[in-house]
């Protein structure tokens, strides 16, 4: 029974941590996924959710270029098959059929893929550690809150999980490899059942270039790993390391050869023979190490001078790489480049920099992301270094390469928090161990003082935190000397012995074996219950789109042309198109662009079965620097004759725009159609806004000497200036589209809450326009309300009105009343040349779409004359002449 006990024992571990992970990524966030429909959750689960319905429907093929996004060129995309055939195979075994039964189904993927890194955080933690590090990291990695959570969350269909899930295990299967070849021969191992390790090691990393296909980006970090094992040389044992990296990469070329060809051409991020090239290629590269060293050996020459020969030897094949093909060299580079991002793509969350808040160094993002995992971790990776100096074990050189490629990566881009969730979660569990170790040290050999001493350290740190996690800081201050002491008191041959301590109580040292419980319990608790807790707040934050703009999408699906053509196209394979669009996509029938912000692409393609011109891959964006067409010069845009040139250059038909994109977004598409964040500040912006609450009202304050005696200030805007209101997107949603001649609404969602922040932010751009702009821009003031959380325009041609006048101005206007009720006015104003004037209006009385205009109000001088305009008017430009002379 005992020895039963000791070999199977982490299992009750690994259990309890599916339990508690499927409790925070399913059940938590339940009622938030499973509402008026199956949400998905963020932009990019939805288009696995498109690419998924298409694999079903033509199971088992996939796209591969997808024509139905970035209009009107279309885009090969770079998601790969891993997580397309999984979600597809999981919903045609489940019979799901309708689109609502499949995005059921493919809810719970993410929430599997983060309840199983348990197990390859766990195969890591023992191979490079022990077991008991390996059963702590598994429960650990599975609670780190932060992106990890948040990419795992029932809903979020998408890939980053699964790249950390093939990352973990491809280096914990590659660590086992060096741990059975370990004392052999190469050549033997080779000739052995012992080659199956590196072999499956392949299996997994090509599962990991099948999920994600930058991550080839593990081929280098391991042979960097071999090259200091060659440094090292007097430490470590290298050649085996060397070769079964070979035969692991061997092996993962041949998993990633079937799609290898998506892409023409070379590229980083697409399915294409680069991917395939770096991974066969570092192959060769770690035999070349292997083959010098062993050239070396045979002639007798000194082994110091085997990592120069071999850095010689890369440096030489790199610059006969770069001779032949400078681009492969040149994208192989580029991946370096994610480390510091610039221009519009700092506005994209994921790609900001880590430790940065209001742009200050700032620790909240890491506790945000990793909780306690992330500061246990710090000690834990100098205790690598220590042992690594002490142990010159091989496995520890890995996790220390890879513990600090992720770091770096890390501090380059916040995204790849869910990697690094990994790395803390590891690091943490291997000094908590420790810790524990220096305790059950201190009860064997009788240390009562100190035992007493950082006991009582840890209850107070745990109190404290218990009773407000905001003073975490102050708790961790507290608890810090008892893990200094704990680092300093002990080496890692020292056994954690539970069992000694256990059967203490039943002895003499009952008492300080009590204490001893006491001291190992806090401690573990100090890591665990504030990391448990975080992610038990951040995982009930699920879902995606919201209400507003699913229904919005869905009348667009509905209502607007070409429904039944889209609706098939929809379904269909596409033929491949330009890589680089030098002209648009040949589709087969006719049609047209959905403008709207880059965020909403995805949306739209998988919702509405329309083709969006911008998408969150960052396509069809644009920037006026360069005057490329796109989506953020046409929202930025400062009068309507610019936006109608991209708008007809991009074949648009529709716009739609959102409070967000009215209010907090809009400094997003200022930053990528100016290219500079100080640019994008001083052009559209005059400062910022104080919002403070004062005798249970809400007030703005220009300036902090604005804010009342006793007010307190919650949150901080962006001031718009007179330029922002002159904007597209100002005119758009601010003024309802008033005065713009080839725009009129045609649907308006419910409108924002005014008890939300976007609604504040919304009544307070209205406020300020009608107070300090709309007289200065000639227009009308508006209604100080919320509107409609999504409003769609659509482009027309406009209908004509001319005629003569003797007046000096001749003003049109109707007023508007929207499919929600809400009612604004409509108007121009023209100035009379030579007795003649002329409008462009957009709006139709007898129209089809749900909202509604009166007829239109011609006056000039006392003179009125009412006039209505069908669709077909405006659509096709008729001209109508209206005289008043």
């Amino acid at each position: 029974m005992k020895s039963k006990l000791e070999k199977y024992w982490h299992f009750a571990f690994i259990a309890a941590a599916f339990a508690v992970s499927l409790y925070l990524r399913i059940v938590r966030p339940w009622k938030a996924v499973f509402r008026w429909t199956t949400l998905l959750g963020g932009n990019d689960p939805w288009y696995y959710y498109r690419l998924i319905i298409n694999c079903i429907h033509n199971f088992p093929h996939r796209i591969w270029f997808d024509a139905f996004t970035h209009y009107p060129y279309g885009t090969y995309t770079h998601f790969g098959p891993f997580l397309v055939y999984t979600s597809a195979i999981a919903s045609i075994l489940a019979g799901a059929r309708t689109p609502d039964q499949v995005r059921t189904v493919i809810a719970f993927i993410p929430a599997i893929g983060g309840t199983l890194l348990a197990i390859p955080a766990y195969l890591l933690a023992k191979e490079v550690f022990d077991k008991k590090t390996g059963a702590l990291a598994a429960f650990l990695v599975v609670i780190v809150p932060g992106q990890l959570l948040a990419r795992s969350l029932l809903g979020f269909n998408d890939h980053h999980v699964w790249e950390t899930f093939w990352m973990t295990l491809s280096l914990a299967l590659y660590a086992r490899s060096l741990n059975v070849w370990k004392g052999g021969e190469t050549m033997e191992n080779l000739k052995s059942k012992k080659v199956i390790a590196p072999i499956i090691a392949g299996l997994a990393f090509g599962g990991y270039l099948d999920t994600w296909a930058p991550g080839f980006i593990l081929a280098p970090i391991i042979t960097l790993f071999v090259f200091l094992l060659y440094v090292g040389y007097k430490w470590f044992e290298k050649n085996n390391a060397a070769i079964a990296g070979a035969v692991m990469f061997a092996t993962a070329g041949l998993i990633y050869l079937p799609f290898a060809f998506k892409y023409p051409g070379f590229s980083t991020v697409y399915y294409s023979p680069f991917q395939l090239m770096v991974v066969l290629g570092f192959a060769l590269v770690l035999v070349a190490f292997y083959a010098i060293d062993l050239l070396f050996k045979k002639r007798g020459l000194q082994e110091q001078y085997v990592p120069l020969a071999i850095a010689v030897t890369f440096l030489a094949i790199a610059g006969l790489a770069f001779a032949i093909n400078p681009s492969f060299v040149h994208d192989l580079l580029s991946i370096v480049g994610v480390i510091h991002p610039k221009g519009g793509a700092l506005t994209v969350a994921e790609i900001q920099p880590f430790f940065s808040m209001g742009g200050q160094f700032s620790l909240i993002p890491a506790w945000l992301n990793f909780g306690v995992t992330f500061f246990f971790s710090i000690p834990g990776y100098l205790c690598l270094l220590y042992w690594i100096y002490r142990e010159k074990k091989e496995t520890y050189l890995l996790m220390l390469v890879w513990a600090t490629i992720m770091f770096i990566a890390l501090c380059g881009q916040n995204r790849f928090a869910y990697y690094f969730g990994a790395v803390t979660a590891i690091l943490s569990a291997s000094f908590l161990v420790f810790l524990l170790k220096a305790y059950v040290r201190y009860y064997s050999e009788g240390l009562n003082t100190r035992l007493y001493a950082v006991t009582a350290l840890w209850v107070l740190a745990l109190i404290i935190i218990r009773i407000n996690a905001n003073l975490f800081p102050y708790a961790l201050a507290i608890a810090l000397p008892a893990a200094i002491d704990g680092m300093l008191n002990l080496n890692r041959e020292v056994e954690l012995n539970l069992v000694e301590v256990i059967s203490g109580l039943n002895s003499k040292k009952q008492s300080l074996a009590a204490i001893t419980l006491v001291a190992l319990v806090a401690s573990s608790l100090f890591l665990i219950t504030p990391t448990l807790g975080e992610s038990y707040i951040q995982s009930q934050y699920a879902g995606g789109i919201n209400y507003q703009w699913y229904h919005a999408l869905t009348w667009m699906r509905n209502n607007t042309p070409y429904k039944s053509f889209y609706d098939k196209f929809f379904y269909e394979l596409y033929k491949p198109g330009y890589v680089k669009h030098p002209k648009p996509y040949p589709y087969p029938h006719p049609t047209y662009g959905i403008m709207s912000w880059w965020d909403y692409g995805h949306w739209i393609e998988a919702i509405a079965h329309r083709m969006p011109i911008a998408n969150p891959f960052q396509q069809g964006i644009g920037n006026k620097y360069n005057n490329v067409p796109g989506a953020a010069p046409f929202f930025t845009a400062f009068n309507e004759s610019y936006a109608n040139s991209i708008a007809k250059k991009l074949n648009v038909k529709f716009v739609i725009s959102d409070v967000e994109m009215a209010t907090g977004k809009f400094y997003a598409m200022a930053v990528w159609a100016e290219g500079s964040l100080v640019k994008a500040g001083m052009t559209y912006f005059s400062g910022i806004g104080y919002l403070y609450q004062y005798n249970g009202r809400v007030g703005l304050a220009l300036n902090p000497e604005q804010v009342p005696l006793g007010a307190k200030i919650f949150s901080t805007i962006q001031l718009p200036s007179e330029n922002y209101f002159r904007t597209m997107e100002a005119r758009f949603h601010i003024m309802d589209g008033c005065g713009l001649k080839h725009y009129r609404m045609i649907y308006e969602s419910k409108p924002v809450s005014k008890n939300s922040m976007m609604g504040l932010e919304e009544l307070i751009y209205r406020s300020l326009f009608d107070n300090y702009y709309a007289s200065k821009l000639g227009m009308p003031k508006v209604n100080i309300t919320t509107t409609g959380f999504v409003k769609i325009f659509e482009f027309v041609k406009g209908a004509k009105i001319v005629g003569n006048a003797s007046s000096k101005y001749v003003t049109i206007e109707c007023t508007v009343k929207t499919n929600q009720g809400r009612s604004f006015i409509y108007v121009q104003k023209c100035k009379v040349k030579n007795g003649h004037y002329e409008f462009i209006v957009p709006y139709a009385q007898e129209t089809k779409w749900p909202v509604k205009p009166s007829p239109y109000i011609i006056k000039s001088g006392n003179v009125e004359k009412k006039i209505t305009l069908s669709d077909k008017d405006v659509e096709q430009g008729k001209t109508i002449v209206v005289n008043f002379t």
